[in-house]
C-alpha cells in the first residue's frame, strides 16, 4: 500500500478544503471496490498503535495489506492565514518495533491493581458448583466462578477435599489471561501457600510460603522468592486453562463428576 512508503501526514481540518467533505473520499480506488479497512493489531505507549490496513480492487487481485506501527503526536504547524498552530501528526515508524523490554516491577504493580479489584468482590456475580462424594473414599469439590460485567471470568476458586489431603486454588484473570495464582495445601504433614505472577501467561516470580514445619533456616508464615522451575505450575496452568473452558462452555460435567 502507498502508506507504508509514508513517513508522516499533517491531518488539518481547514474548512475551505473542499476535498475534506468530498462525496468520493477515495477517488484513486476503483468504483465498486469496498472501502479501506484497517484494525488495530496492539496498542503500546505513548500513542504509538500497530495496525493492519487494506485496500481493495474489483479485479483478481482483490486487497492489498500493509501492516504498519503508526505514532500519533501533536507538533506545530504554520499557516500563513492563522499562524502557529497545533497539528495532529501521524507518523509511520515502520513495520515493526522491538518489543518493549519487560518490567518486573510495573507488572507486579499492574497486577496488585487487578487483584484487588477481583478478589473477593461482592459486588460481582458468582456462579458455585459443588459435588460430593458418598461412595468410597470421602471427598468434596467446591468450584466459584466470579465474573464481572461483561460475563468474563476474573475469579476462580477451586476448593478440594480428598480423605485427608486439601487443595484450594485461586486463579485471577484479565480478559482471558491467567495472571495470578494462589495456591493452599493443607495436609497433615504439609501446610504452604504458592503464590505465582504471570506475563503472556508465563510465570515470571514465584514465592513459597511454609504455613508450619519449614525446613532449616526457613521461616514460617513468611513468603519466600523461589525459582519457578522448582514448582509444580504446569499442573496448575493447566487446572485453570481447563475451568475456565468449563465456564465458557457452560459445561461443569467434570467438576460434578469429580468423584468418579
Amino acid at each position: 500500500m502507498g502508506m507504508s512508503c509514508t513517513r508522516s501526514v499533517f491531518i488539518d481540518g481547514n474548512g475551505w478544503r473542499g476535498c475534506m467533505r468530498a462525496n468520493d473520499p477515495y477517488p484513486f480506488q476503483a468504483p465498486n471496490a469496498r472501502s479501506p479497512t484497517y484494525e488495530i493489531i496492539e496498542t503500546r505507549p505513548n500513542n504509538v498503535y500497530k495496525i493492519r490496513g487494506c485496500e481493495y480492487t474489483d479485479g483478481s487481485m482483490g486487497s492489498s495489506c500493509s501492516t504498519l506501527i503508526l505514532q500519533f503526536k501533536t507538533q506545530e504547524y504554520y499557516s500563513e492565514r492563522k499562524g502557529k498552530l497545533e497539528a495532529l501528526v501521524a507518523v509511520n515508524l515502520g513495520q515493526d518495533l522491538p518489543a518493549p523490554a519487560f518490567d518486573e516491577n510495573a507488572r507486579v504493580l499492574e497486577i496488585r491493581n487487578l487483584y484487588q479489584g477481583a478478589a473477593g468482590n461482592t459486588t460481582l456475580p458468582v456462579h458455585a458448583v459443588s459435588t460430593t462424594c458418598t461412595e468410597g473414599v470421602w471427598g468434596a469439590r467446591s468450584v466459584r466462578f466470579r465474573t464481572n460485567k461483561r460475563n468474563q471470568v476474573v475469579e476462580i476458586i477451586d476448593d478440594t477435599n480428598d480423605n485427608e489431603l486439601g487443595v484450594t486454588s485461586h486463579f485471577y484473570y484479565d480478559n482471558r489471561e491467567l495472571y495470578f495464582s494462589f495456591v493452599h495445601v493443607h495436609a497433615p504433614n504439609e501446610r504452604t501457600e504458592t503464590r505465582a505472577y504471570y506475563h503472556n501467561q508465563e510465570p515470571f516470580l514465584c514465592k513459597l510460603t511454609y504455613v508450619e514445619d519449614p525446613p532449616p533456616g526457613v521461616n514460617a508464615g513468611m513468603p519466600t522468592v523461589v525459582p519457578c522451575s522448582e514448582l509444580a505450575l504446569s499442573a496448575t496452568i493447566a487446572g485453570a486453562k481447563a475451568l475456565l473452558g468449563y465456564h465458557d462452555q457452560q459445561d461443569f460435567a467434570a467438576i460434578e463428576t469429580w468423584c468418579k
